[in-house]
């Protein structure tokens, strides 16, 4: 079965009482979970009575299955969710080969055999066990299951592509490519990378190789990375000559500067925070929006928020709010702007 196929058993009203996803693409197994309460609790206001998550570190499959033996309050189902069910599902010690080598999954044979129709029990894993070995052979027996594997580069230009289509984007198969070769095939990074896309582009309903080059960094030396670099680490004269090369290569490029650069003192100011709380660099590119490779670029937030302090991002912060407001009341050299606006911010 196909992602596809089950979406569109679903909009059919034939839902199966009991699926298995698993597999290492966890993008996709999140977002269907997602897709899942939507189509069968639609109404939020009744999602806290119809729907639970468990994890399988912290919950036993009793847990799980009691759970889903209840039945739904003002709705004809309800949702049973179960993350990293692979860590409640592993026999311990070496993998069984028998059905009653383990009695705590008695429970779960019972339920395979007979489970509540009015409740989906959802089993999500970053992987399975052994087909042929207990209790893995029961599930891929009695469930729907749906592998998620991770896409090859091709199938990942495909998807950008169409997910940008159905945000109204025309996503050049070039540019895409470019994306997902410098980008890899994450693909909750490349949807990072797409909204920000989005918002360079404005109104642009084309998305070109410039534009990539322009916000991912894969032209090596005038992009905002570069731009955004320069400024981390206290470089006047860098950051002006890549912001006036930008605009020499993208004479439209103030305003995606000036957006560009908002966002990144907000995100300076997360990390100054969370830093100063003592959260981790794991913690922070999350909260950065940071995954996949870009996970790897949190160290220059750290090291920018610490040139930083909270003074500091507010000027700068006030400084771009008023070279944005100074175009919209004088015609200003753009060039003339940017040199400005980078020499105060870097003062």
């Amino acid at each position: 079965m196909t992602i596809q196929q089950l979406e569109k058993s679903w909009q059919s009203g034939k839902p199966d009482a009991i699926y298995f996803f698993y597999g290492e693409e966890e993008f996709l197994r999140s977002e269907l979970l997602t897709k899942a309460l939507d189509a069968f609790i639609p109404d939020f206001s009744l999602r806290s009575f119809n729907y639970d998550q468990l994890s399988g570190t912290t919950h036993k499959i009793a847990d799980v299955i009691n759970c889903a033996k209840n039945y739904p309050v003002m709705s004809d189902l309800r949702v049973v969710i179960c993350t990293e069910a692979e860590k409640m599902l592993t026999p311990r010690g070496a993998e069984k080969v028998t059905p009653k080598d383990e009695s705590r999954f008695d429970v779960l044979y019972d339920y395979l055999e007979d489970p509540n129709r009015n409740t989906i029990l959802i089993f999500s894993a970053e992987k399975s066990g052994t087909k042929t070995h207990y209790p893995w052979k029961s599930i891929f027996a009695k469930v729907t299951t749906l592998e998620f594997t991770p896409l090859k580069e091709a199938a990942a230009t495909e998807w950008i592509v169409t997910r940008a289509k159905k945000a109204g984007r025309n996503f050049e198969t070039k540019a895409a490519n470019a994306l997902v070769s410098h980008i890899g095939s994450d693909l909750r990074a490349l949807l990072s990378e797409l909204e920000k896309l989005m918002i360079y582009t404005g109104d642009r309903e084309k998305i070109t190789v410039a534009d990539v080059e322009m916000t991912t960094g894969i032209s090596p030396l005038y992009n905002i990375f570069a731009l955004q670099n320069a400024i981390g680490t206290g470089n006047k004269a860098k950051a002006v000559e890549i912001g006036l090369r930008m605009l020499e290569i993208d004479k439209s490029a103030r305003y995606p500067i000036f957006f560009s650069l908002a966002k990144y003192f907000e995100q300076l100011e997360v990390t100054r925070e969370m830093a100063s709380r003592g959260q981790g660099e794991n913690a922070i590119a999350q909260a950065l929006g940071l995954f996949g490779g870009g996970a790897y670029f949190v160290k220059d937030y750290i090291s920018a928020a610490r040139r930083y302090p909270k003074a500091k991002l507010d000027h700068a912060m006030r400084t771009i709010v008023d070279a944005e407001f100074d175009t919209r009341r004088f015609k200003i050299d753009d060039a003339m702007l940017i040199e400005k606006l980078l020499t105060e911010i870097i003062a």
